[in-house]
């Protein structure tokens, strides 16, 4: 959602979870990615070719979207 261009309230709001939690997973997603900026993050997932996922499909397609089966956060990235 974040490379998605998705705002930390729209998150929370669609995965059902508080706003810090969406942030606390986008900085330590950035530092994990050595990311100075979200700019930065964004050209990063484009290099990589990770799709954001969309919340409002089922948990199983959002994962298999994403690559990481058995994660409940891949849609955060």
């Amino acid at each position: 959602l974040v490379l998605g261009g998705w705002l930390i309230k729209q998150s929370a709001y669609a995965l059902g979870i508080a706003e810090i939690t969406i942030q606390t997973h986008r900085n330590q997603i950035m530092k994990k990615m050595e990311a100075e900026s979200l700019a930065d993050l964004v050209r990063m997932g484009v290099k990589l070719g990770i799709q954001h996922a969309n919340p409002f499909r089922s948990e199983v397609t959002m994962q298999e979207s994403v690559g990481w089966p058995g994660s409940n956060h891949a849609s955060v990235l």
